[in-house]
């Protein structure tokens, strides 16, 4: 299977053109490595959190939705 893109300068130029038409939450996850202070610093830049563990970010998201589906279900009240 190819990769999606070659090379970490090619991610962001995709993440930095699909953030200006997309209205959805966008969560990266990267597993460790001396880039990852790097790539959080620049996900910020597109206002995307950056979670260093698979688990975590499962998690946030999970809250996420519990709190879009009770704002949709309440009225956000």
């Amino acid at each position: 299977m190819a990769p999606l893109v070659e090379s970490i300068d090619e991610l962001h130029e995709g993440l930095e053109s699909m953030m200006k038409w997309m209205d959805k939450t966008v969560v990266a996850v990267a597993m460790g490595g001396k880039l990852v202070k790097e790539q959080a610093s620049r996900m910020a830049e597109y206002g995307v959190p950056l979670i260093e563990e698979p688990a975590r970010a499962v998690n946030s998201l999970d809250k996420i939705v519990g709190y879009a589906r009770w704002k949709n279900e309440s009225g956000g009240s």
